[in-house]
Formats: C-alpha cells, sequence, structure tokens
C-alpha cells in the first residue's frame, strides 16, 4: 500500500518537474499526428478526385466540388448521428463515475482504523514533500 502511494508520488513529482518538456513532447507528438493525418487525407482526396475525373469525365474544379459536398454531407450525417449519441455516453459516464465513486466510498468505510491512519499518513506527508519541493 506505501509503496503505491510512493510510485503515485515520485510519478507526479516527476510530472511536476518536468513539465515543460513533458508538455513540449505531447505538443510535438500531436503536431506529427495531425500532419500525417492531413497527408493521409490528402492522398485519399486526390484518389478519388482521379477516380472522378477519369469515370465521370469532369475537370479538377468539378471534381473538387463534388468531393466538398460529399465531405459537407458526411459532417452532417456524422455530426447527427454524435448528438443523438450524447444523451447515452453522457448516461454511461455518469453511471461510471457514481459507480467509482460509491465502491471508493464502501472501500474507504469498509477499511480499519490503522490502515486509514497509515493512508492519511501516506499522503500528508508525499503532499507535504511535493509542496516543499516545489517551493525550494
Amino acid at each position: 500500500m506505501l509503496i503505491k502511494i510512493s510510485r503515485n508520488f515520485a510519478v507526479l513529482f516527476i510530472i511536476i518537474q518536468m513539465y515543460d518538456s513533458l508538455f513540449d513532447w505531447t505538443l510535438g507528438f500531436l503536431d506529427l499526428a495531425l500532419e500525417g493525418l492531413h497527408i493521409i487525407i490528402e492522398a485519399f482526396e486526390y484518389g478519388i478526385e482521379v477516380i472522378l475525373e477519369h469515370t465521370l469525365h469532369t475537370s479538377h474544379q468539378q471534381s473538387e466540388i463534388i468531393i466538398v459536398n460529399g465531405t459537407i454531407i458526411l459532417g452532417l450525417y456524422f455530426s447527427y448521428k454524435l448528438i443523438r449519441a450524447l444523451p447515452r455516453i453522457h448516461n454511461q459516464i455518469t453511471t461510471s463515475i457514481l459507480h467509482s465513486i460509491n465502491r471508493k466510498s464502501s472501500s474507504w468505510t469498509s477499511m480499519p482504523l490503522p490502515r486509514k491512519i497509515k493512508w492519511i499518513s501516506a499522503y500528508s506527508i508525499g503532499t507535504y514533500f511535493l509542496l516543499f519541493l516545489i517551493t525550494l
């Protein structure tokens, strides 16, 4: 139990000390992922454009207009599906949060007093050391 709490505080300490680096790495990875997604979408769009130009004998501008209209229709369809699914998703998230809170509170109430004292003291000492190291 104390090892788990110590591990959590160590991870929290590393995150606090390396906040700028972790934030920079996260944004760099996000930028790389979005650039890759953009290249994949462009390749897919170009493929559809070439197929439209050869099968329907359209110009470049007409093919782009067809692709944009199809994209708008797909976007509206998926937005409609998302709006229809939001109440169900909200209920699932609320149910899981309430279940987690109930599980933790029942775990806390069933815990013997010496263990509660260990938990409280471990978290208090860990918080004290984190605040001490941050304010150095």
